[in-house]
């Protein structure tokens, strides 16, 4: 085996490595994406009754505090509290 035949396998190999890294991390981005999904969309069904201004900073703080979590289906009643109080809706 020649060096050049051993250095074009060692990128080869340093470039796999790199492209599964990138595709997990892309699955686990994309697992955060549809846990916010559902979380935003029970808070805004869940605050409708308060108003659709309340239902809107419900959705966001609850997506958000799903998103801060690793626990996939898990809020922390306090955490989307505590966003809620932050939550704020403006007209564009």
């Amino acid at each position: 085996m020649t060096l050049i035949s051993a250095l074009l396998i060692f990128v080869a190999l340093i470039l796999y490595i790199l492209g599964q890294l990138f595709l997990k991390h892309a699955m686990e981005s994309d697992l955060r994406s549809r846990r916010f999904t559902k979380f935003f969309t029970a808070g805004l069904v869940a605050g409708l009754p308060r108003g659709p201004e309340h239902a809107l900073r419900l959705a966001a703080a609850c997506g958000a505090a799903n998103a801060l979590t690793p626990h996939s289906g898990h809020l922390d009643r306090a955490e989307v509290e505590r966003l809620l109080a932050e939550a704020r809706v403006e007209e564009v």
